[in-house]
C-alpha cells in the first residue's frame, strides 16, 4: 500500500464549526516501527488541502527514531527525532520507509480504525 493508498482508506473528517479537519490513525509497519502520517489542509504537506493526491506528507513521533534517521533534514527539531514532526516529506521517501519496514500493517490499522475518533 502507497502512502496515498493509506490517506484515501483512512484519512477520517470531523467538522468544527466551519472547519474541516482531516486526521488519520497512527500507522504500525510490520517491522514494528509506528507513527503518524498525515496529510491535509493542517499538515505540512503539498498540496495543503484535504483532497490529494499528495506529493509531500508530514510524519511525526516514531516510536523508533533511528529508523527515520535518512529523514532527519525535514525534522523540525532535528536534535530530538522521536518527539518531533517530519515536515513536507517527499512521498517516495514515505514509500520506501513503508517498503523498508516489511509495509503497513492492515490488521493493526482495522483495530485502531474502530477506536479511532476525532
Amino acid at each position: 500500500m502507497t502512502i496515498n493508498e493509506f490517506l484515501n482508506r483512512y484519512n477520517k473528517s470531523a467538522r468544527r464549526g466551519d472547519t474541516i479537519y482531516k486526521q488519520s490513525p497512527r500507522v504500525q509497519m510490520h517491522s514494528g516501527l509506528k507513527l503518524s502520517i498525515q496529510a491535509s489542509r493542517n499538515h505540512k504537506c503539498t498540496p495543503t488541502d484535504n483532497k490529494g493526491p499528495y506529493t509531500e506528507v508530514e510524519l511525526g513521533f516514531p516510536n523508533y527514531p533511528k529508523k527515520l534517521h535518512s529523514l532527519k533534514e525535514f525534522a523540525e527539531n532535528p536534535g530530538d527525532l522521536k518527539n518531533t514532526v517530519y515536515m513536507n516529506v517527499p512521498i517516495e521517501r514515505v514509500d520506501k520507509l513503508i517498503n523498508d519496514n516489511g509495509g503497513i500493517n492492515e490488521r493493526s490499522l482495522r483495530y485502531i480504525w474502530k477506536s479511532f475518533d476525532i
